[in-house]
């Protein structure tokens, strides 16, 4: 009987410890976790997102033909590229102006624009995006050495890259404007880029642009029916925790160069912060 009581005992203390000993390596082990490295964070942009951001949307699946001499100009995706475009701002909560159609007016295109400008200071960003069409028509003004003007079209008639400068002219110094413009003649739109660009525009606008455009200016912007090619790629890549060029260079890698030839220009006393820092985050 005694045999048997020690048996029990002993058999008891061995679950004891072995309960213990379980608890005590759990213990450890969990202590061991606690105590470990914490991953490194992700290294951030070089310059962060710290400002205001606006964005304009604009597109037109037609013109008024009382403006243009009868012709519509019926488009099929260009509201879908405004619309998607919108989407996209909104989702970073970027207050978004959106004019469709009837609603892209040349005075409504001024006041989206002139009211987003009016809600930012130096270092803010304006993203303007542009789906419609384009075209050259002659230089009256005499600053162009193809002696063509590039514009777009607006639903009641043609914004030429002179009138637009106009506007940008009224831009406080130091405001940051990406412009993306998924047109056809859209390469120099704003007298930036070769062969020559207008002294008098130069010397008005004091704020900071980068033109992201579907074509040179003398080639088209192609519609895919279901969203322009410029369009589709640069949402298809994304510009988050991406700066405009590396943006861009990703877009044009997904664009035949038989099919368009996007461009990537830069206007205007162009800072580090804007150049190399992400759109958005």
């Amino acid at each position: 009987m005694t045999r048997i009581i020690l048996a029990v005992c002993l058999i008891v203390a061995i679950v004891v410890i072995g309960i213990v000993g379980t608890v005590l390596v759990m213990n450890m082990l969990k202590n061991n976790d606690d105590n470990q490295t914490p991953a490194l964070p992700k290294p951030e942009p070089e310059y962060s997102v710290l400002r205001k951001i606006r964005a304009v949307t604009i597109g037109a699946n037609r013109v008024d033909p009382d403006a243009y001499g009868g012709w519509e100009g019926k488009l099929p995706d260009c509201e879908y590229d405004a619309m998607r475009a919108a989407d996209l701002w909104e989702s970073y909560g970027i207050p978004t102006i959106t004019l469709l159609t009837q609603n892209a007016t040349r005075n409504k295109c001024y006041e989206a624009l002139k009211k987003s400008i009016s809600e930012l200071t130096a270092g803010d960003l304006l993203i303007v995006w542009i789906s419609g069409h384009g075209g050259q028509m002659p230089d009256y003004s005499g600053d162009e050495a193809d002696q063509l003007d590039e514009y777009v079209c607006a639903y009641d008639g043609t914004v030429t890259d002179d009138t637009i400068n106009k506007w940008l002219s009224e831009v406080p110094e130091g405001i940051c404007i990406l412009w993306i413009c998924d047109t056809c003649h859209s390469g120099t739109m704003y007298k930036i880029g070769p062969p020559v660009f207008s002294k008098k525009a130069m010397s008005s606008f004091k704020g900071q642009l980068i033109l992201i455009s579907g074509s040179t200016e003398d080639s088209y912007s192609i519609s895919t029916g279901r969203g322009g090619v410029l369009s589709n790629a640069l949402q298809k890549v994304s510009p988050k925790n991406k700066y405009p060029k590396e943006w861009f260079d990703e877009a044009v890698k997904l664009i035949p160069k038989e099919t368009q030839q996007p461009q990537y220009v830069e206007y205007g006393k162009i800072t580090d912060e804007f150049r190399n820092g992400t759109i958005v985050e």
